[in-house]
């Protein structure tokens, strides 16, 4: 089975995951995918740079833009051992400017790390020069900076003096002269330092307008090649799409010649069967034209058979009519015997209705009868708990008109009672009970009493 890769989307400047069935990269993918990786790496370590010299932890000496010279001890240093640049490790000025103080806008990681090593504020092994950095300040005294850094560079050179001499046995004239010849001689000294420095600084300007102009050239290029890039993607996913619109239209097309095949061999199978059919009946039809030839009513064939096909339609027609009146007469039958069904089980459900009925009537009749007994019982008891009832209140009567008569009351206290006889009762019952505790604390009073007496006596 062929692998084919599927169509994605691949923007400019970006990683698009691009694989086939076989889950491998197209090698144009693996080129742009590295060019990518390779751009994306450039621009952190432009953002790692820019957030160093921000916070001024990294001091760009090779890039600086403001006034004042920069990396002059660096330069010098390159410019002096360029045939054998010991700290470089190159050998021609080009190659040690690139590597130990490249002047250039583009950014590599080898020209912050090598800048900073050789821009340190630290000497040069290949020259002794002390590499001097100018402050990124841009209130530099342009003066003092061009003094200290001569007078630094050529610090060597002025140390080796002529040889001591004995002044003590030369004039002040003599030793002022001498002076003087040793300012002439730095002063030129100086003054073609300065005209070589400049020469330098103008070559390294050219060199840096020619890496500017190579930059935007490579820029260009970059440019161009992504368009190209672009333009390929564009182009391959244009021919992965019409391959893939092309398959599938080939597959299409197979569908259809595969069902017209099968069409066509179906086809074939009923001629075959027609043909075997016609040799089958071959003799009905010299039977039907025998009929035809000695039947008056029939002149041809084809009446004969319309003859038949009107009868056997009315056939199926009547008995289609036949078993749709079976069919009604065996739903009426059903309908018939589900009403029989339902009128016996409510004549069952009447009967024991009734039954019930029967049975609640006799406990009705026996539970009147006992009702009947007990109100005769109750008839006849009534009278007799009336007779008690009577007693009881007469009782209480006389022993409340006795406690009266003990307690020597006013009989106008008697009007005070209530007309209800249960609430008089009561009243009675409690004076009579308040009597009689009142006389039995009175009785064991005078008993202790007595008792009291007995024993004093």
């Amino acid at each position: 089975m062929s692998s084919t890769v599927q169509p994605s989307t691949f923007l400019p400047g970006g990683i698009s995951s691009l694989y086939n069935n076989n889950l491998a990269l197209a090698p144009p993918y693996i080129f742009v995918i590295t060019l990518g990786c390779l751009i994306f790496i450039l621009i952190v370590i432009i953002l790692i740079r820019e957030i160093l010299k921000s916070r001024g932890i990294l001091k760009d000496c090779c890039n600086y833009q403001g006034t004042g010279i920069q990396c002059l001890g660096c330069q010098e240093c390159c410019a002096s051992c360029a045939e054998t640049c010991d700290c470089c490790q190159t050998t021609s000025i080009e190659s040690c400017f690139d590597a130990c103080c490249p002047k250039r806008e583009s950014i590599e990681l080898a020209d912050i790390i090598t800048c900073e090593a050789c821009c340190g504020e630290k000497n040069c092994d290949c020259c002794g020069a002390n590499c001097i950095c100018a402050p990124t300040d841009v209130n530099i005294n342009m003066t003092s900076f061009m003094e200290d850094y001569f007078r630094t560079a050529l610090s060597k050179e002025l140390a080796i003096a002529p040889p001591e001499r004995d002044h003590e046995h030369l004039s002040s004239t003599s030793r002022l002269l001498e002076k003087q010849r040793e300012v002439t001689e730095a002063e030129a000294l100086l003054a073609n330092q300065k005209e070589e420095f400049k020469l330098k600084m103008q070559s390294l300007k050219l060199r840096r307008e020619k890496l500017n102009t190579k930059e935007h050239e490579l820029r260009e290029g970059l440019a161009d090649f992504e368009k190209y890039i672009n333009e390929l993607d564009s182009k391959r996913m244009r021919a992965l799409k019409r391959a893939q619109d092309e398959r599938e239209l080939a597959s299409v097309k197979d569908k259809d010649i595969e069902k017209l095949q099968s069409e066509i061999d179906d086809l074939k199978q009923k001629r075959e069967e027609l043909l075997a059919r016609i040799a089958k009946y071959s003799n009905h039809n010299k039977y039907l034209e025998k009929t035809v030839e000695t039947a008056d009513e029939f002149q041809e064939i084809r009446e004969l058979i319309d003859r038949y096909t009107t009868l056997k339609i009315n056939k199926e027609s009547l008995l289609e009519i036949q078993n749709q009146r079976e069919e009604q007469l065996e739903t009426l039958r059903r309908k018939r015997e589900a009403f029989i069904q339902k009128k016996n089980n409510e004549i069952l459900i009447l009967n024991n209705r009734i039954g019930d009925l029967q049975h609640e009537l006799e406990r009705a009749e026996i539970e009147a009868r006992r009702a009947e007994n007990e109100w005769n019982f109750i008839q006849t008891t009534a009278a007799e708990k009336t007779l008690q009832l009577g007693n009881v209140i007469l009782a209480v009567r006389n022993l409340q008109q006795l406690v009266r008569r003990q307690q020597k009351a006013d009989k106008e206290e008697e009007g005070g009672e209530t007309e209800d006889p249960i609430k008089r009762v009561r009243q009675q019952l409690d004076r009579v009970h308040m009597f009689i505790h009142d006389f039995t604390a009175i009785t064991n009073e005078m008993r202790r009493f007595e008792q009291a007496k007995a024993k004093i006596g």
